[in-house]
């Protein structure tokens, strides 16, 4: 949520959404950041971009977020994208 006002421009910081879900998948954000290949592309590419730390790590989370609902909506394993 950014709170800007006026010529005032402030940084946004995630607040919103489900905390306890956000806080127990940072480190399997991290982690996948570091070894799955296709996720591991996804944060180069934004680090290429010049995004900082954080943003990766939250975009990475999403992701891997919607990766999940999307696995058990469909009842599925996940399967790596080929090249």
């Amino acid at each position: 949520m950014t709170q800007q006002s006026g010529n005032w421009i402030g940084k946004a910081r995630t607040k919103g959404g489900r905390r306890d879900i956000r806080s127990s998948l940072h480190m399997p954000a991290i982690s996948a950041m570091t070894h799955n290949p296709d996720l591991k592309a996804f944060a180069d590419r934004l680090r290429n971009r010049g995004k900082h730390g954080h943003a990766i790590t939250t975009a990475v989370l999403r992701k891997l977020l919607i990766l999940t609902n999307t696995l058990v909506d469909q009842d599925r394993l996940w399967t790596p994208q080929r090249p």
